[in-house]
């Protein structure tokens, strides 16, 4: 990540907001991840399965409990696996929009130019992976200053400056970065969440597969001991 977008972030109210997400995230998905109930004990007790792997499977069980066939389990294997996937390909397009995309500025796309830049209310600059440039109201004001930006052209200049110098667009791009900022904070924790979501359901059949494996053993276990005990 750019350090100057970085040190924006974390200046910000939506940098503080995705940071006490995250936290919240983590803390409730730790105690879920905890939790046990009654009849889960002999899972615990007598199989020896962790409690996180009950949460994890997204299931309850009981000792009656089924297990899977083999054609079952080739299905529920390859599911898993397509779902596993495409959370962590979702979740890293996700958290790769956030760092190549502007937050506490908009993008916009130079009338008179085929480059664009990101600017809000106090500033301009370039889109990351271009050639470093810097605008503002007080460089805009100074033909000095202005004529040492050699990056863009007079034309797209201009314009950059028009944003400072003109109250009404000024306005505007703070506006549009105000409806950024929140549609950030709205969509990135739910976009997060339901990649984690979909990631634990994918975790979660293979766990089942394990469990109801571990249940079926357990039983017959149990069914031959009765066997040896009356014999």
């Amino acid at each position: 990540m750019d350090i100057d977008k970085l040190n924006a972030v974390l200046a910000t109210a939506i940098g503080g907001y995705i940071s006490k997400s995250l936290y919240l995230l983590g803390k409730s998905f730790f105690l879920w991840i905890k939790k046990t109930y009654p009849e889960e004990n002999f899972l615990i007790e007598n199989l020896n399965i962790p409690n996180y792997y009950l949460r994890l499977s997204h299931n309850k069980y009981s000792i009656n409990s089924k297990g899977n066939t083999n054609g079952e389990k080739i299905f529920l294997k390859f599911f898993a696996s397509t779902l596993i996937i495409s959370s962590l390909v979702w979740m890293y397009f996700i958290i790769s929009l956030l760092i190549k995309n502007p937050i506490v500025s908009v993008e916009y796309n130079a009338h008179n130019d085929i480059s664009n830049f990101w600017v809000n209310q106090d500033h301009a600059t370039n889109p990351p992976q271009q050639e470093r440039w810097y605008l503002d109201k007080e460089i805009c004001l100074s033909p000095k200053y202005l004529k040492d930006v050699t990056q863009i052209n007079t034309a797209t200049k201009n314009e950059v400056c028009s944003f400072f110098l003109d109250s009404i667009k000024n306005n505007t791009i703070d506006r549009m970065v105000t409806k950024n900022i929140y549609g950030i904070m709205v969509l990135f924790p739910i976009a997060l969440f339901a990649g984690l979501f979909i990631l634990s359901l994918g975790i979660g059949i293979y766990i089942d597969i394990y469990i109801r494996k571990e249940i079926v053993k357990y039983r017959d276990n149990e069914i031959l001991k009765c066997k040896q005990y009356i014999t």
